[in-house]
């Protein structure tokens, strides 16, 4: 009996039923977007190590920290290895080929990094070679790079003041 009436009352009204439908599907919709945003901003922090703190400057990943503070952070009790990363803002190829790069001190990424594991070459050759690099495995399938390769990445800061050469004019 009370489905009958349901039903009447759904087929009666389309417009207030059809409503009705479309705003729980939004609300639903906005339930999971805000989620997965919501989720975004802390999946750093669910994915970090618990035992590595990563300091920056407070102004931009662009602005290093003194070079003083290293001794200071590594006097803090149960602080047991630094390093630095610098970020370098490259591209290869043209603007579009974009990837993070940093500069970091080999000898001792992987003891502050013991998770990172190399597929092919040797991590020793890394550490070797002032001109070496570590690429994931999804970036070099993506430019089709092998162990050996170079790769040529062009500063974005160079590049800007590559653009115009002197005496000529800017169209």
């Amino acid at each position: 009996m009370p489905w009958r009436l349901l039903l009447r009352n759904v087929l009666g009204h389309p417009v207030r039923s059809l409503l009705t439908v479309l705003s729980v599907g939004f609300a639903l919709a906005l339930l999971c977007v805000l989620d997965a945003v919501a989720r975004g901003f802390t999946a750093a922090v669910d994915l970090a190590a618990q035992n590595r703190l990563v300091v920056m400057s407070q102004v931009s990943l662009f602005v290093d920290l003194p070079i003083a503070y290293e001794p200071k952070i590594r006097a803090v009790d149960g602080v047991a290895d630094t390093t630095k990363f610098q970020w370098f803002g490259g591209f290869y190829r043209d603007r579009s080929g974009f990837f993070a790069q940093f500069g970091v001190e080999a000898d001792r990424l992987a003891r502050i990094y013991p998770e990172l594991a190399c597929v092919d070459g040797s991590y020793a050759d890394f550490v070797a070679r002032r001109d070496g690099c570590v690429i994931g495995v999804g970036l070099a399938a993506k430019y089709g790079w092998k162990v050996g390769d170079t790769v040529p990445l062009i500063s974005s800061i160079t590049a800007a003041t590559r653009t115009s050469s002197p005496g000529a004019t800017a169209a």
